[in-house]
């Protein structure tokens, strides 16, 4: 793991839901998506922010295709942080636990925090759940909290307000509250999914979504619908020592997004 400097708190960075082709040249619902991550990294990489490490909250490939975590990786290959990898939706698990240079779920000490990666991705279906082995897996981290925890997960557990995005979240994220909300040490659940920004307290837990990094959702739709006065973004968050959480999502500048739209 990077170095992390003590004097300043954990710098961790979700980007999410870059919907990635084989071919970089393919186009999908009016944007391309390449171009599109590729902003959003040169952004990122302009702020001279500190990154301690990175998560990549699902839906990473659009076609599931091998060579599309191959090309993944040559866009993240100047990041020195650690980076983490959960799968959505459109994903093709295999694939991101054998091509992709990341750590592929499981769990991570990050600074005086721990991080739980779940797998939420079902063959073939849009929606998310858990299943026993996750869930047992969520009850083990909670039990063993001994301080800060914060959860990562590609669907949303609850509902964001959105009915047809909350038609297609996590369906048995109420299992996954229900063990979280016993354990105040978890100080947020983090998912991306949703194409949105996202912060929230439900039953006494934060809930954090992400922006993709390409196309975003309209708040509030009834029907699928792109925001056309959001931009592609990331989250930044800050794990301080002393359990505090703070976090803000970052949005490309306008003019940026003229360059990866179709004409």
């Amino acid at each position: 793991m990077a170095v992390h400097h003590t004097d300043r708190p954990f710098a961790l960075v979700q980007i999410s839901d870059p919907h990635l082709y084989a071919d970089p040249d393919t186009e999908y619902r009016g944007w391309n998506t390449d171009q599109a991550l590729d902003a959003l990294l040169a952004f990122l990489n302009s702020e001279n922010q500190p990154i301690d490490a990175l998560l990549l909250s699902g839906d990473l490939a659009q076609d599931e295709l091998a060579a599309t975590y191959t090309r993944l990786n040559e866009k993240l290959k100047t990041f020195t942080a650690p980076i983490f990898a959960l799968p959505g939706n459109h994903d093709n698990p295999p694939a991101i636990r054998e091509i992709l240079k990341a750590q592929y779920l499981g769990e991570a000490q990050l600074g005086c925090w721990r991080l739980l990666l779940l797998n939420s991705h079902q063959p073939g279906i849009t929606n998310g759940f858990l299943d026993d082995a996750e869930l047992a897996r969520a009850q083990a981290f909670v039990n063993s909290l001994d301080g800060p925890g914060l959860i990562a997960v590609h669907h949303q557990p609850l509902p964001i307000g959105s009915p047809w995005m909350d038609s297609i979240g996590l369906d048995n994220g109420e299992k996954l509250i229900r063990i979280v909300e016993a354990h105040r040490q978890v100080q947020g659940i983090v998912f991306g999914h949703v194409h949105q920004a996202v912060d929230t307290q439900q039953r006494g837990i934060r809930l954090l979504g992400c922006p993709s990094s390409w196309r975003q959702f309209l708040p509030g739709a009834c029907e699928p619908a792109e925001d056309l006065t959001a931009q592609p973004g990331y989250r930044r968050l800050w794990l301080h020592a002393d359990g505090r959480l703070q976090t803000e999502v970052i949005r490309l500048p306008g003019a940026a997004r003229r360059g990866y739209l179709a004409e």
